[in-house]
């Protein structure tokens, strides 16, 4: 037992016990670019950030009268008890008229067909500018259609 004991000193005594700490790891110091300004994209010649949206004349307000004025609840959408909200995408030319109607998200398919006849039918556009010229844009607008 004193040859275990004397044995276990003598071999504990022998390690040595580093008090030294791995040094830290290196410090990388990642800094982040300032977010950029959206970018005056062109694809298709269609300008996705003009410095002026497109806009119906007379803003909105007018826009709301013109779609009230001509909008044609359709009759099987009624009977059913359909509303909803219609998300259309277009593109407003440079002389302010209005192509490619799409819908992007739909409510039912006559609802949806109505929504699209509503922008085909709109009246010129004011169109976007870049700077001072007249460019070509994307636009989106949601329709929207209750029942009294």
């Amino acid at each position: 037992m004193k040859q275990t004991i004397l044995l276990l000193f003598l071999a504990f005594n022998s390690m040595t016990f580093s008090q030294e700490t791995p040094p830290p790891p290196p410090v990388v110091i990642v800094s982040t670019p300032p977010p950029e300004k959206p970018t005056k994209q062109k694809r298709n010649g269609i300008v996705e950030f003009p410095d002026v949206h497109a806009e119906f004349n007379g803003g909105t307000e007018a826009m709301q009268k013109f779609i009230s004025a001509n909008v044609k609840y359709p009759n099987d959408a009624i009977e059913k008890g359909i509303h909803g909200k219609v998300y259309l995408r277009f593109v407003v030319k440079k002389n302010g008229k209005i192509e490619g109607v799409t819908v992007e998200r739909g409510v039912h398919t006559s609802l949806d067909r109505e929504a699209k006849r509503l922008i085909e039918i709109m009246p010129k556009w004011t169109p976007a500018k870049l700077g001072k010229r007249k460019v070509k844009t994307v636009c989106r607008l949601p329709i929207n259609f209750t029942l009294n």
